[in-house]
C-alpha cells in the first residue's frame, strides 16, 4: 500500500509542477491555448482563497508523504 501512496504523492507532485510552470509561463502559449492558461490563474486564485493561502496539491501531497513514511 505505500507504494500507491508514494506513487500518488509523486504524481501530484508533477501536476503541481505543472501548474506552477503553467502560471509562470502559461502567457507564452499559442492563442489557441490561452484559455488553460487563464482557467488555472482563476483556479489557482479560488482555491488559494478557499484554503486560507494554503494550494490544495501542497496539502494532499503532504498527506500522501506521511501515509507512506509512518506507514
Amino acid at each position: 500500500m505505500q507504494k500507491v501512496y508514494r506513487r500518488t504523492a509523486n504524481t501530484i507532485h508533477v501536476f503541481h509542477l505543472f501548474v506552477i510552470v503553467m502560471i509562470f509561463a502559461g502567457w507564452l502559449l499559442p492563442k489557441k491555448f490561452f484559455w488553460m492558461y487563464q482557467t488555472t490563474i482563476i483556479l489557482t486564485f479560488l482555491f488559494g482563497l478557499l484554503n486560507k493561502g494554503t494550494c490544495i496539491l501542497t496539502k494532499y501531497e503532504w498527506k500522501f508523504r506521511r501515509k507512506y513514511d509512518n506507514g
